[in-house]
């Protein structure tokens, strides 16, 4: 009996620690400012995405560090295994060799082609922009389509997004691509005046894991799939995003 009542005991505890037997110290997060994704305020993080990762996190029983770099470097040091994870990526076939991807993504984005306001520049294909200028962010991808184009169109390449709208804004550029609610957000903060006139793609948006680390990165991912999974059938998702 004393056998019987003894394993129960293990048993109950064991459902009561978060993610029984999965605990980590910490996971290291890569990221780059990302509104209203992710960004600073009065100096600290924040972001439905970062609230998502942070809630995970606590069921994980792990500490979440959060390192902000910016893209091209994030992905050269989950690449090398020095990080554990970077958000928020696209799937595209090159980053499938040395990333893993929870079955679950963060959310769906929206990239569309953008022009100031006013501008009486239109399109009703992305060909329609061939020989033009058009503003991107360097390493940033827009969905197979606006990838796969070569040739159709001139791209200027930026740092970032907020330099990306300053060119547009400036004339230097005809056009620019971007996340919708990323560039609204940040066209407002700098008084930049803009119009979507294309959507270019709606894609899913992963909380992505280092295959250098081997099978702990794997473990991760699934593991985080599966939880966000969780808190997007329980509500909880709607609920961090209905804060921001």
């Amino acid at each position: 009996m004393k056998k019987v009542a003894l394993i129960c005991i293990v048993l109950i505890m064991a459902l009561l620690l978060p993610e029984a037997g999965l605990a980590e110290q910490k996971i290291i997060f890569a990221w780059e400012e990302y509104p209203p994704y992710e960004y600073y305020e009065n100096g600290k993080i924040v972001g439905f995405e970062v609230d998502i990762i942070r809630e995970i996190c606590k069921k994980l029983g792990a500490e979440p560090v959060f390192e902000d770099v910016p893209l091209k470097r994030a992905l050269m040091l989950i690449k090398e295994g020095k990080v554990d994870a970077v958000f928020s990526i696209m799937k595209t076939p090159e980053r499938l060799g040395y990333l893993y991807y929870p079955v679950e993504p963060v959310y769906f984005e929206t990239n569309v082609i953008l022009v100031k306001k006013g501008s009486k520049l239109k399109i009703k294909t992305l060909d329609d922009m061939k020989g033009k200028k058009v503003g991107v962010v360097k390493e940033y991808s827009y969905g197979t389509n606006f990838d796969s184009l070569k040739g159709s169109m001139v791209r200027d390449e930026s740092d970032s997004i907020e330099q990306m709208l300053k060119k547009m804004d400036a004339g230097r550029t005809d056009y620019a691509v971007g996340n919708e609610q990323v560039c609204r957000f940040l066209a407002k903060k700098l008084g930049i005046a803009i119009e979507v006139i294309h959507v270019v793609s709606k894609d899913p948006a992963y909380v992505v894991f280092s295959k250098a680390t081997g099978e702990r990165g794997k473990k991760q991912a699934m593991k985080f799939g599966r939880l966000l999974r969780q808190l997007r059938n329980d509500g909880t998702i709607d609920k961090i995003m209905a804060r921001y």
